[in-house]
């Protein structure tokens, strides 16, 4: 799930979300000088990349169990089963096979020596790492100069785009590519079904011209689900706005905009995330917003409802509705 560097988690008797640009998760570094980046979770580990490097916690004690420090930092994050692939600015891929990394209870370990380059017969197209997703041993990569699908597997393969407006992609595990096109008088979501084909021939677009998507919001990030339409022979996609959240049915077409009816709260969402059965009718959206009433918002697909909120001022608590009402603003093409 991606953060903004305007949130941040606070060691308390609870968590919760503040308006700061500086990190602290128990004994996280973290200041002013290396706001939090991006995290990634597995079933035993945060992994929150800084400006500063990696620290990784262990999501059952909240400790902080081993860091990587380096100078510039790193600009993305994702894990399949066996490693953790870390993005940087001028270094291309760097990545951490997962049995390597050794965790001990009195204080965090150095693994900067486990950190190992990415340099395999196929690489991503510029050094300049911008986004990292993937699905089991193949990585979906954006930089500079466009969008890479690598896979150095048996039988591998490397399959590019040219395109210098590209921000963030998602590899679905059926290797289907979801990926953002940020230009100055429009922004999309283009679709892929396979990488290994044409692409310039997309097999599916969501542009902000007032179709689908509202005219003039930005697309600040993606996230899918896969199998989930109402059918289950298609995927659900989430989309963050800065007017809301959309959640489209890819099959029927049919789609939600979540905005808000609490007083003040933000509607700018720059990061989504979803359970992996999440669909438009059922399963739980989590977002987080921007500016003003910025929150980290968690919404019950089932009854339109804000299921929990976190804030610098209230919070909600985990199996506890915070507030019941409707938040779904519009309902396109009805149910």
């Amino acid at each position: 799930m991606d953060c903004t560097t305007l949130y941040t988690w606070i060691e308390n008797s609870s968590y919760e979300w503040t308006d700061e640009t500086y990190i602290q998760w128990g004994e996280c570094y973290g200041d002013t000088l290396s706001p939090l980046r991006q995290v990634w979770l597995d079933s035993e580990y945060a992994y929150a990349v800084t400006s500063s490097g990696l620290n990784i916690f262990d999501i059952e004690s909240n400790n902080k169990v081993a860091y990587v420090y380096v100078e510039d930092g790193y600009t993305t994050i994702w894990g399949s089963d066996t490693a953790i692939y870390l993005g940087t600015e001028s270094e291309g891929i760097k990545y951490i096979i997962k049995s390597t990394i050794l965790t001990d209870v009195d204080s965090p370990i150095d693994l900067t020596a486990f950190v190992n380059t990415y340099d395999f017969y196929y690489n991503a197209s510029s050094v300049n790492i911008k986004y990292l997703h993937g699905y089991l041993d193949t990585l979906a990569v954006t930089t500079p100069v466009g969008i890479d699908i690598i896979n150095n597997g048996p039988n591998g393969y490397k399959s590019s785009a040219s395109n210098n407006h590209i921000t963030k992609c998602f590899l679905t595990d059926n290797r289907e590519v979801y990926y953002i096109e940020q230009k100055e008088d429009y922004d999309k979501v283009l679709v892929v079904y396979s990488c290994l084909f044409d692409w310039s021939t997309h097999d599916a677009s969501y542009i902000t011209d007032g179709t689908t998507l509202a005219s003039g919001v930005r697309i600040n990030d993606i996230f899918i689900t896969t199998n989930t339409s109402i059918s289950g022979n298609n995927n659900s996609i989430f989309i963050a706005t800065s007017s809301g959240a959309y959640v489209i049915d890819e099959e029927s077409t049919l789609f939600d905009i979540y905005l808000t009816t609490l007083a003040g709260q933000s509607t700018d969402i720059r990061g989504i995330w979803a359970d992996n059965t999440t669909n438009r009718i059922r399963g739980k959206m989590y977002t987080t917003s921007f500016g003003i009433g910025a929150a980290l918002s968690v919404m019950d697909m089932s009854t339109g409802s804000l299921y929990d909120r976190y804030t610098i001022v209230d919070k909600g608590k985990v199996n506890k509705t915070l507030v019941t009402e409707d938040v779904i603003d519009v309902v396109a093409g009805g149910n």
